[in-house]
């Protein structure tokens, strides 16, 4: 019989590592507790808030004619959450189709008792198109979106045929300067990671913290990106993405931040 003991596995591998968050509060409660729960201390800085549109004629218009619609595509649990707030969906068309652009999205319909259809393999816009057929003439899809969407969807769907009604259901606009003992933190160097969720909310963490304070701490902190896309911008503004999560989602996020430190 071997003697030798198996290798220790660390449980909370994230013991010690200092964290920061940039989404919004509100949404930042899941990705916090994960971090937690892995031994890591967790700091938020919103650098986004989401927000009711400045007017919701056009949705209000497109909820009247929710019958004409073959297909809703939800590209964020933000779509979900304000598009319900005005459609409360107690009886759906038989003939609508509900799109998740991913789990999260998908769990968000399921919460209000809805079910979505179609779950792509690649929760991007890139993988929603890849989803759907490749001819769609004639078919009528309603598009509820953030004002900072990119428009990969709704031109793709139209290039194959489909009529797209996208509209705008909330916007991301910037968040409340940052606490004085994050920026302290981050001058100082206490922040091991800035994990950023999105596009925006890597262009306003650089112009809440300031150009020049991010150029002068960036070799301070790693950074860590959920996608692809996320990714690309943080380039753009002169960072190094260290982590970046395999799949677009914040479960995969706080996988990518296990594995990293726990080879370290």
């Amino acid at each position: 019989m071997s003697n030798r003991k198996a290798p220790r596995v660390n449980s909370q591998p994230l013991r010690g590592r200092c964290i920061l968050i940039t989404r919004p509060r509100e949404q930042a409660r899941e990705l916090t507790d994960a971090l937690r729960t892995h031994g890591a201390h967790v700091l938020v800085m919103p650098t986004i808030k989401i927000v009711e549109p400045e007017t919701w004629t056009e949705i209000d218009r497109s909820i009247e004619r929710l019958a004409e619609y073959d297909w809703i595509i939800f590209t964020s649990r933000n779509a979900v959450e304000y598009f319900c707030r005005r459609c409360s969906f107690d009886r759906p068309p038989s003939r609508l189709h509900l799109c998740a652009i991913g789990p999260a999205t998908a769990r968000a319909l399921a919460a209000r008792g809805l079910v979505a259809d179609l779950v792509p393999e690649s929760h991007t816009g890139e993988g929603v198109l890849a989803a759907f057929p490749r001819r769609l003439d004639g078919v009528k899809i309603l598009f509820p979106r953030g004002n900072l969407a990119r428009d990969t969807v709704s031109e793709g769907l139209r290039r194959r045929g489909a009529r797209v009604d996208d509209v705008i259901v909330y916007r991301t606009v910037m968040g409340d300067p940052p606490e004085p003992r994050i920026l302290r933190s981050l001058e100082a160097g206490t922040v091991d990671v800035v994990v950023f969720t999105s596009s925006s909310t890597v262009e306003n963490f650089v112009r809440l913290v300031g150009p020049s304070n991010i150029e002068r701490w960036k070799h301070r902190f790693l950074v860590a990106s959920i996608g692809p896309r996320t990714s690309q911008t943080i380039r753009e503004q002169g960072l190094t993405v260290h982590i970046e999560a395999p799949a677009s989602t914040g479960s995969a996020l706080v996988r990518a931040l296990v594995t990293y430190f726990g080879r370290r």
